[in-house]
């Protein structure tokens, strides 16, 4: 019995070390390069005399195989506002057309630089995510703020789409390109690495074999 109890703990340590956080999404281009030109506005404010009232921005994304959630990150910068560090808060939903089924309630940041940072925003309720499903990371900021969400520097793929809304009107198409962000998670559905198999199987027989010979003499109660 001893014997079985340490295979199954070997076996469980290799398993969980066999999954790490991997990147299952991302628009950026290589060494992270994204467009510094384009933008979508997001929040409260007046761009050019148009003025935006709770301007809210929904990217679109699935992901190939099962995963639990890490963390995002996505290119923005604080664009008018109050003094000082500004909020603003990203969401996760899922729907086949449109954020529809709240998956993630809002992940805050905070920022004062009018420049293009990396923001990593950390989950926290960890949801599986399902390559079955359709998600949308959506960006949004608390009256006075607005931000700016860059676009994407690559070449628009398959599945890519950006709609936005004001306040709770219905979404609409942007347009069939991304802003610039990831998606990191830990995979839910790794093939076993050969060690973990070879062990396995060695437990598998180690089982078969004492309930084939039972406990040996030495064990028997007295």
């Amino acid at each position: 019995m001893m014997h079985s109890k340490a295979l199954t703990a070997l076996v469980l340590a290799l398993a969980n070390g066999a999954a790490s956080a991997a990147v299952l999404f991302s628009t950026y281009g290589l060494s992270d390069s994204f467009n510094s030109h384009v933008l979508q506005y997001v929040g409260w404010g007046d761009v050019i005399g148009q003025p935006f009232q709770d301007r809210q921005v929904a990217n679109r994304f699935t992901v190939s195989q099962a995963a639990e959630l890490t963390h995002f990150r996505v290119q923005v910068s604080r664009f008018t506002g109050g003094l000082g560090d500004q909020e603003a808060f990203f969401s996760l939903w899922s729907g086949d057309t449109q954020p529809a089924s709240l998956v993630e309630e809002a992940l805050s940041f905070h920022t004062g630089s009018g420049l293009a940072s990396t923001v990593e925003l950390d989950s926290v309720a960890h949801p599986l995510l399902s390559p079955d499903e359709t998600y949308w990371l959506v960006l949004a900021a608390p009256s006075p703020n607005l931000f700016r969400w860059y676009y994407s520097d690559q070449a628009p793929a398959a599945g890519w789409e950006i709609q936005y809304r004001f306040g709770t009107d219905p979404w609409s198409l942007a347009g069939s390109i991304a802003s610039a962000f990831d998606v990191n998670g830990t995979p839910r559905a790794m093939p076993e690495p050969p060690s973990v198999a070879l062990v396995l199987g060695v437990a598998a027989l180690a089982g078969f074999a004492w309930r084939r010979t039972g406990p040996r003499r030495s064990d028997r109660a007295l």
